[in-house]
């Protein structure tokens, strides 16, 4: 069956495939901040549609305003505007389609596009997931549109801090062989990864990953006469590389054990975070 790829996640999935393999299939995560966005966003387009504005607090109803005025600024003199537009760069029959829902886009007098995009995380953004997400929104709205040139603008009111990509027309299609790129290797599995060792460190797919296999390469290394020879004898060498792939192997199960049991209970490691060593202990009693 065909899948579905958004274009808020293609720039993750672009870096580490493995991520949407060991998340496909999972229910969304949901949380505090989630909900707090998705208000702002609401309240955003409400601006456009003159429609009932979510509650928002006087924190959410700031970044909210500085959103509609940073768009305002952007849109000055435009000719049409649009709010929560479903957009789509590409179908492929086998792989599926990639797009995403955009947040805001206009068309100037000089028929250029401008995409705006409402980041309201309070992490810094990572700027080369963001710029291949808004790279998929500008070239699904400008093959929308017709148009020749267009800019896209991620916006994290929280800082004030942008993030922004141009695009001509023959630009567009460089960006769908990319999106086509990642979609193979996502539904294929065909892994090629370059991955942040820090930011992968507790990823479902880290065994998939080049830096997770170093030490298994380096104990390999050690089986090879020619590479360390006279450091080991070949009985030792031998048991050293039967143990590791014993703990490889224990590795796996407990990964497949770990993912069947959030397909079963989303909330069973409610509360904990996977990136701080300091849950690590409460995560394995869990």
């Amino acid at each position: 069956m065909p899948h579905k790829f958004r274009a808020s996640q293609m720039g993750y999935y672009k870096q580490c495939p493995g991520r949407w393999i060991s998340s496909h299939g999972l229910p969304e995560e949901t949380s505090e901040y989630a909900a707090r966005g998705t208000r702002i966003h609401k309240a955003f387009e409400q601006y456009f549609s003159q429609g009932t504005a979510p509650n928002l607090s006087d924190d959410e109803l700031d970044l909210c305003s500085r959103a509609i005025d940073e768009w305002k600024r952007i849109s000055d003199g435009c000719e049409r505007d649009f709010c929560e537009t479903e957009v789509t760069l590409l179908n492929d029959a086998d792989l599926g389609s990639c797009g995403g829902t955009c947040d805001a886009y206009c068309v100037m007098p000089d028929e250029s596009i401008e995409v705006f995009d409402l980041k309201t995380g309070w992490n810094p953004l990572p700027e080369e997931a963001v710029r291949f997400q808004l790279a998929i929104y500008l070239g699904a709205v400008m093959t929308a549109e017709d148009a020749q040139n267009g800019r896209a603008t991620a916006y994290q009111p929280v800082n004030g801090n942008s993030v922004t990509v141009e695009l001509t027309e023959s630009d567009i299609w460089g960006v769908a062989e990319a999106c086509l790129e990642v979609m193979q290797e996502c539904v294929n599995e065909a892994i090629v990864l370059n991955p942040n060792e820090e930011a992968c460190k507790y990823c479902l797919a880290r065994r998939t990953c080049p830096g997770s296999r170093r030490v298994s390469t380096e104990i390999e290394a050690i089986s090879h006469p020619k590479d360390v020879l006279g450091v080991l004898s070949r009985e030792k060498r031998g048991e050293l590389v039967s143990k590791a792939k014993h703990v490889e192997a224990l590795v796996k199960e407990t990964l497949a054990a770990a993912k069947d049991m959030l397909i079963k209970n989303p909330d069973a490691i409610e509360g904990f975070k996977l990136q701080e060593r300091k849950n690590i202990a409460l995560v394995r009693d869990k």
